[in-house]
């Protein structure tokens, strides 16, 4: 990456200016930093240098280099790359005096990454600039371009989201703080870079490489989770969590990154899939790669391949790029799905995908089956028997993949995207063709119900006189407002749950429980004194 100008003599730089605060508003950075050079490629930006004699474009050669990555001992940097470094001399230089303001020019498809500034003259050469240099979705030639201001200003700015979670029909809305522009930021993507394994294989090729979006975003995938050394995060689906924290203490990424580099990349305990997710959309904004979360509720996780295992909800990312390896005419531009919980080894080199367009053609190279059942998996029903046997009760295509969701653009409102992944289908046609009552005792239910926030509750019948019919129903039960009644007795009670001393305590009670449950019973019931052993318990209907 070579290019120069020249001087008369005998070059002494007297003071250098970088511009860092007017760079880096001109290139959206200013937020990340004002005392850094933070760039986006296919963007010019100026550097003044003062010269402590007259400068002379037609003389002796003043060569500026750019470059990035280690390089090891004894080996001559590359002058080639992927584009070329220009610079030109801005009209407003005072060459006789020696203020030389240049114009340095990264190409929209240079590697990412940490670069050095050299500017030499001769034998003598000297430290221009150590900078740092992002994606960039404002520029019409940069691979991560999104055309619409409202959404970059969502995609890669905004540092404030909403991820989704629940059930399909209890959808609940959780605040997350991306935090892509914390201090430290800039160590912490850099670090992620240069930790993963592609990186200590073979640093010349990944430093390369960093020019394609789609790369960078699998590196960035694989180095969230802690299955690749180093991972940021290391997952767990079910207690204990007393080395750590649960996945649900989590509602930012910058904490879980800032501890990731405070303890030497060790990976910080513990996340589920919307904690990946939510730290990988953090990294991809930093990075300029336009990223949103997404969830899906009744998502399939296929570890086998038979596209028929069933999750309450999963959560993932979308990064917004264009596809040349996949079409040369832009057919598969736009969102690709990258998902950073760690599941099953990937099957190709990028999992980035449109599925809706891949829609019949799972066949092909990346992860398309594994997201394809995630959203398109049939969800079958099958009883078994006392013996062990299977009876398939029915199948709904339908069924998996509802509410694809995001946060819209410039709202707090939730915007559902299933459309982009679902053509329409035919589903199984749930009917109602008998009631039965069944009544299930608070026994049983109470202590999934106390540690969780939902359960799915499922109902097999089998008619005793004719064991083929078989009937089945399930529902999704959320503690949002379940009702409650509340039953005086005459008599006291053995062992009462609750003991009602005076009114206050009684209107104290409800209000404590009223904080995420209604009422149903009075509050002007009477209540004698405990002497009197009248006492109070709570029936759930």
């Amino acid at each position: 990456m070579l290019t120069h100008l020249s001087e008369e003599n005998v070059m002494d730089v007297q003071l250098q200016d970088l511009h860092c605060e007017l760079n880096n508003t001109d290139h959206h950075t200013n937020q990340i930093s004002v005392d850094q050079l933070i760039l986006r490629r296919g963007q010019s930006f100026k550097v003044t240098l003062t010269l402590t004699k007259s400068f002379n474009g037609d003389l002796h050669p003043l060569v500026v280099t750019a470059m990035t990555g280690h390089i090891p001992d004894n080996v001559e940097p590359s002058t080639s790359a992927k584009g070329a470094w220009k610079m030109e001399l801005d009209k407003s230089s005072l060459t006789s005096k020696g203020i030389t303001k240049l114009i340095i020019f990264p190409p929209a498809n240079a590697p990412i990454g940490e670069y050095t500034l050299q500017v030499k003259y001769k034998d003598e050469e000297i430290l221009l600039a150590n900078l740092v240099l992002l994606f960039n979705p404002w520029c019409l030639d940069d691979w991560v371009f999104l055309p619409d201001e409202e959404e970059r200003q969502e995609y890669v700015l905004n540092e404030e989201g909403i991820v989704y979670r629940g059930s399909v029909d209890y959808i609940s809305s959780m605040y997350w703080d991306f935090g892509q522009f914390e201090d430290s930021m800039v160590n912490i993507c850099m670090k992620i870079l240069d930790l993963s394994h592609k990186h200590v294989e073979d640093p010349a090729d990944d430093v390369s490489n960093r020019y394609d979006p789609m790369y960078v975003s699998r590196i960035v995938s694989a180095m969230i989770n802690s299955e690749d050394e180093h991972g940021v995060v290391k997952g767990r689906w079910g207690g204990p969590y007393f080395d750590g924290y649960s996945p649900g203490h989590w509602n930012g990424s910058y904490p879980i990154l800032k501890q990731w580099l405070k303890t030497y990349y060790r990976p910080v305990k513990y996340g589920q899939c919307w904690v990946f997710a939510s730290v990988m959309c953090s990294v991809m904004r930093f990075l300029g790669i336009p990223c949103r979360v997404v969830t899906n509720f009744v998502s399939a996780h296929d570890n086998n391949g038979n596209l028929t295992i069933d999750a309450n909800f999963h959560v993932w990312v979308e990064g917004w790029m264009k596809r040349p390896d996949l079409s040369n005419e832009g057919k598969f531009d736009g969102w690709q799905v990258l998902d950073p919980t760690p599941q099953e080894m990937s099957g190709g080199k990028d999992p980035l995908v449109d599925i809706y367009e891949y829609i019949g053609e799972t066949h092909l190279k990346y992860d398309i089956p594994f997201v394809f059942a995630e959203v398109n998996a049939d969800c079958i029903s099958w009883l078994v028997r006392p013996d062990g046997s299977l009876v398939k009760i029915n199948s709904d295509p339908k069924r998996v993949g509802q509410n694809i969701s995001t946060k819209s653009v410039g709202t707090q409102k939730r915007q559902d995207i299933t459309s982009t992944y679902k053509h329409r289908e035919g589903g199984f046609p749930w009917q109602t063709e008998l009631s039965i009552p069944v009544l299930i005792e608070f026994s049983v239910y109470n202590k999934p119900m106390l540690e969780c926030a939902s359960m799915k509750v499922s109902v097999v019948v089998t008619d005793k006189l004719n064991p083929d019919n078989t009937y089945v129903a399930e529902d999704d039960i959320v503690l949002l407002d379940p009702p409650i009644s509340l039953t005086v007795r005459r008599k006291p009670l053995k062992s009462p749950s609750i003991l009602c001393v005076t009114n206050n305590h009684k209107s104290e009670l409800y209000n404590q429980y009223n904080m995420h449950h209604s009422r149903t019973a009075a509050e002007n019931t009477p209540c004698t004194h405990e002497a009197d052993g009248t006492g109070f318990s709570f029936a759930r209907d």
